[in-house]
């Protein structure tokens, strides 16, 4: 079955409406035109049939989900705002707080957010339990590979020996995984950035990293999911972007940008 280009229009419009990310009309003729092509194959279902499943078909969507989420990611990736968390803010928390939530959202296959706990767990071990990370991803798929923390020479590529030693054990196929003492410092939950009611089930977070996601968002979807950040962040909160990214124009008041050691943060202002 070969797409349609009004039927690859209304992909590229519920893609939007599903996940926030807008597909470029491009990538979506020259890249996931034949990933679509080739689901529809395997489901051996019609294209109309596979759009008016979605809403009450769980595991079609989060196929579909898989399809279009972008989860490129390795361990230690833009390592000094990871450094700036770590060395600067923390500390100043800990002063007035009994603990410290911390949010990765996307949080992909896991690798930002172990990446953070390892940090804490070398440079902060003495009030590590203190600090509560949670990853979140609209992928079940992520999420699953996150809890499961297995990872191959690419993600971990960034990794010193010592740390490897430490953290990780080498598992079949070349691979490492989590060892289960930091698996217990953190935990994975599917939800939508984009929805208020998904976020709220983890309000007043104090740090919030957010990286490389707005990129993939029309400016709607971005204001959107700053406001929903806005709203479950701590008062003074901290929000963590990719070094291409800013706070939407429309979205600017709510938040004050600070340099904090090598990195620029968001705190919020409430």
């Amino acid at each position: 079955m070969e797409l349609t280009n009004y039927e690859l229009g209304i992909i590229r419009r519920v893609v939007k409406e599903k996940t926030g990310i807008d597909i470029p009309e491009k990538k979506l003729r020259n890249i996931y035109k034949r990933k679509f092509e080739k689901l529809l194959k395997e489901e051996e279902i019609s294209f109309f049939d596979f759009i008016s499943s979605l809403d009450k078909d769980v595991r079609l969507l989060d196929k579909f989900i898989s399809l279009v989420t972008v989860n490129e990611t390795y361990f230690f990736r833009e390592y000094y705002q990871i450094r700036s968390l770590v060395d600067f803010i923390i500390p100043e928390l800990e002063k007035e707080k009994t603990q410290i939530r911390i949010l990765s959202a996307p949080c992909a296959s896991g690798e930002e957010v172990y990446s953070i706990a390892i940090e804490i767990f070398e440079k902060l071990p003495e009030i590590k339990e203190k600090i509560f990370i949670i990853g979140l991803d609209i992928d079940w798929k992520m999420i699953g590979n996150a809890k499961k923390g297995v990872y191959n020479l690419r993600s971990i590529q960034k990794v010193e020996q010592d740390l490897l030693d430490k953290y990780f054990d080498k598992v079949d196929g070349g691979c490492y995984k989590v060892k289960s003492f930091l698996k217990t410092a953190v935990s994975f939950h599917r939800a939508n950035v984009l929805n208020i009611e998904d976020l709220r089930k983890f309000k007043y977070v104090d740090i919030v990293f957010s990286r490389n996601l707005l990129i993939y968002f029309d400016e709607v979807a971005r204001e959107k999911t700053i406001k929903n950040f806005y709203e479950i962040m701590s008062p003074r909160g901290y929000l963590f972007l990719g070094h291409a990214e800013k706070i939407p124009r429309n979205s600017s008041h709510l938040f004050e940008k600070r340099k904090v050691g090598e990195s620029y943060v968001y705190i919020a202002k409430k």
